[in-house]
């Protein structure tokens, strides 16, 4: 029997998106009994998996060591050859300098390269010096977009294309009853007609310039914010009535926010998938987006698309979006869930179960 061993430490609470959300549907969707495999997980201390109902099909191993760190170095290599492990993968950029076995490694996107002076000199250095060579040296790379295959290559060298797999992330959300909804937006808050939009501390995210352009929108509609924001945005002149600032959400609460919302808002500068827009889509969302990077080969026509990223574009977008809601039908939102069903986490696994069943 193969032994694998996933690099599970990215994986805190859900709901998540990410590198997180990737891993957890690796675990979730991979088929240990058709594939015959046996497969260790590294996790940290507090990590919730322990929890999860799946916990029997895998052996979890508690690393204390934090991913990029010097001592994950020593001890991720001395738990492959003491347990004897085939296969390693990494569902981040995260591999050992010298990885003694076989290995998968998932590159998302090259967003610190692309963005480097949003990162620190050590994030730099990571990218630029040891993210080359884990390509060089693993089996196969795994990327979830054609753009961020084309972009590995573009940094890294077009040597390393023909090992560069594209599987696709998955959409898959709790289905959440009226009821539910309704509990959700009298817990939250949640106004009858709002816009939506999940965001982070990131610069690429561009959610500064999504906040002027919605403060000059002339509309009584108030803007919804979920994620962790620096508090100095939030404080800066934005803490009015036109907008609601969120922290973290529950799975369920997300999706509430997604079915209800009259908009959902995108405006990121760069992705190497977004699954947020996806999401929302899948609850029938109308979408209003950034068509920069992967965006466009993902959302396809499903989407508005704002005409730019600063702030006049985002204003446009935004005005143009309101006035095209106005003609929105019920057949709009079935279409749009129609269209994420091509999107699979279930297929994503086995393609890479794919890679885990071949020859070493």
């Amino acid at each position: 029997m193969k032994k694998i061993a996933i690099d599970g430490r990215f994986i805190t609470n859900l709901p998540a998106h990410g590198i997180a959300r990737y891993s957890f549907e690796i675990l979730r969707n991979l088929k240990l009994e058709e594939n015959k495999f046996q497969v260790f997980v590294f996790i940290t201390e507090n990590s919730f998996l322990k929890n999860e109902a799946f916990q029997t099909k895998f052996v979890f191993l508690e690393i204390k060591a934090k991913p990029i760190s010097i001592k994950e170095q020593f001890i991720i290599p001395f738990y492959l050859l003491k347990l004897k492990i085939d296969f390693f993968h990494s569902p981040s950029f995260v591999v050992p300098f010298f990885c003694p076995i076989p290995f998968i490694l998932t590159l998302h996107d090259v967003t610190h390269l692309v963005r480097e002076k949003e990162y620190t000199i050590f994030h730099k250095l990571y990218y630029r010096l040891i993210i080359p060579l884990q390509i060089r040296l693993a089996r196969f790379v795994v990327t979830v977009s054609s753009f961020s295959k084309k972009e590995i290559a573009r940094y890294y060298g077009n040597q390393f294309e023909e090992k560069i797999n594209v599987f696709p992330c998955g959409v898959e959300l709790p289905s959440v009853s009226f009821s539910c909804k309704d509990k959700t937006r009298r817990r939250l808050h949640l106004p009858k007609k709002f816009c939506f939009c999940l965001s982070s501390a990131k610069k690429h995210k561009n959610i500064k310039n999504l906040l002027l352009a919605y403060k000059q929108l002339e509309t009584d509609v108030p803007l919804v914010i979920a994620g962790k924001l620096p508090e100095e945005i939030i404080k800066k002149s934005f803490s009015s009535s036109k907008f609601l600032f969120l922290e973290t959400l529950s799975e369920e609460e997300l999706v509430a926010c997604y079915s209800l919302c009259d908009l959902f808002l995108f405006p990121s500068f760069y992705e190497g998938f977004g699954l947020p827009p996806l999401e929302a889509l899948f609850c029938g969302a109308f979408v209003v987006s950034s068509k920069e990077s992967a965006l466009s080969e993902i959302l396809e026509e499903q989407v508005k698309y704002f005409p730019s990223l600063h702030c006049d574009g985002l204003l446009r977008g935004l005005i143009e979006a309101f006035s095209e809601l106005k003609l929105e039908k019920k057949e709009d939102r079935e279409k749009r869930r129609l269209f994420t069903s091509r999107f699979s986490w279930k297929v994503m696994t086995e393609n890479i179960t794919a890679l885990y069943s071949q020859d070493l």
